[in-house]
């Protein structure tokens, strides 16, 4: 049964006076329910190979692994290889009698199968905004304010690692504007506002790491780069003078742009990876290489993955759109940028620190990785 695609989106918008000629709001809602069929085929290990597991083997870590988190969402197994082939095709001498572990060389090792799944992709995003005009007109200070959450399954074949490890991700917005008008010529506008992004990424069964298993199989077992959370903020700042003087439109502002980034990753850098060479050292519980996890190489303790960088960036500008004639303009115009030195909040930021040397080769080969209070 291939699963269907579905994708639903409604919302609405409403907006009106709260005070006749001085006040307003404006409000809208979006909602997205979805889904998207993924088929796809997959190798898998066959029943028969985990029956011989848990009849040979039952205290393997490799037979828990099998045994609690099967692979879902699949249609009949068939075809794929027997443990005879397997070996043939990994470089093993061909088999006679029993293969590795004692395994029957004609014994179904891993079978084929079609996934079929339609996971869902939801969202709900919301908007208000609220404008007030002060001082006969002259002044309206208007404030907006927007969320939008998503909600996406993950696409584990393994459903016991799927459901936590979606990604829901999250988006405020809030801005704060002012404008003012002098006179028919002179208008200043000033806003200030905020953005923040923030996604978590969790998992499902932390107590398992990240277990491959030699290739052999299309997915192996527990989540990835979890778990971890991510944060965003960014603040802005903008003020802006525009003055009409006959045929010139002059602009001249300034604008502030501060990001705050939240890089918690101590979870999923503290968690390890385990490699096999094949599927036969995966059931045998012996790993090829075991990574992943982090030290600081000052201490030998787990290092803290949790860093949090700022940097701010200015910028100023005058321009000036000339309308020289009816069927000539000109725009003019002088902008500077320039961001501060980053750094990190708690004074972790690292950095390759040039060493002595009278040749930036020399200096090359004598540098060093240390702790920096900035970037440069």
């Amino acid at each position: 049964i291939v699963p269907a695609s579905r994708r639903n989106e409604f919302g609405f918008s409403l907006g009106g006076p709260i005070q006749a000629d001085k006040m307003f709001f404006f409000g809208s809602l979006d909602t997205l329910r979805s889904s998207e069929a993924v088929t796809n085929p997959i190798n898998i290990e066959t029943p028969e190979f985990v029956n011989f597991m848990k009849t040979r083997f039952p205290n393997n870590i490799s037979t828990l692994l099998l045994t609690k988190y099967p692979i879902g969402d699949i249609g009949p197994i068939s075809g794929g290889q027997t443990v005879a082939q397997y070996m043939a095709l990994t470089g093993f001498a061909p088999c006679s009698g029993a293969g590795p572990l004692g395994m029957p060389c004609d014994m179904p090792l891993i079978g084929s199968a079609i996934r079929t799944f339609a996971p869902t992709r939801n969202g709900l995003q919301w908007n208000v905004r609220v404008d007030r005009y002060l001082n006969d007109s002259k002044d309206r200070i208007h404030v907006n304010y927007q969320r939008r959450t998503a909600d996406v399954e993950g696409q584990q074949l393994r459903t016991e690692f799927r459901n936590a490890f979606a990604a829901k991700p999250i988006t405020y917005y809030a801005n704060v504007n002012w404008t003012h008008t002098f006179s028919s010529s002179i208008v200043k506008e000033a806003a200030v506002g905020f953005t923040r992004f923030q996604g978590a990424q969790e998992c499902s069964h932390c107590e398992v790491p990240t277990i491959s298993t030699g290739g052999a199989l299309s997915e192996g077992f527990g989540n990835g780069f979890a778990p971890a959370l991510f944060i965003q903020n960014d603040w802005n700042w903008r003020d802006v003078l525009s003055v009409n003087r006959g045929n010139h439109a002059l602009k001249a502002g300034v604008e502030i742009f501060r990001d705050q980034e939240h890089d918690l990753f101590s979870g999923p850098q503290q968690r390890p990876n385990y490699d096999f060479r094949n599927l036969f050292d995966f059931a045998a519980d012996r790993p090829q290489v075991e990574n992943n996890v982090n030290y600081d190489l000052r201490d030998g303790t787990p290092s803290f993955q949790d860093v949090q960088y700022r940097v701010t960036t200015f910028g100023f500008f005058v321009q000036d759109n000339w309308k020289v004639k009816k069927n000539l303009s000109l725009n003019l115009g002088l902008r500077w940028d320039f961001s501060s030195n980053p750094n990190e909040k708690n004074g972790r930021m690292s950095n390759v620190v040039l060493g002595s040397g009278s040749t930036f080769q020399q200096q090359i080969a004598n540098a060093s990785v240390r702790i920096v209070p900035e970037l440069f």
